[in-house]
């Protein structure tokens, strides 16, 4: 599932590029390509991982 990670990286350059291009604010495209990076990686890491990366150890109960 790497390559789901490496697809959220081209997307977030496309979208770097044509918000630019297009004339929007670098600060919100960056934002969005962050995120869409961010996003990306999480799923990525979950499919690999299973849920086990996403449960939070609470001790006994």
């Amino acid at each position: 599932m790497a390559w789901f990670s490496f697809f959220g990286i081209v997307v977030a350059l496309v979208v770097i590029i044509v918000g630019t291009l297009r004339g929007h604010s670098l600060i919100l495209v960056s934002t969005i390509a962050a995120l869409v990076c961010a996003i990306t990686g999480a799923i990525a890491t979950v499919a690999m991982q299973g849920y086990a990366g996403v449960y939070v150890y609470r001790g006994q109960e």
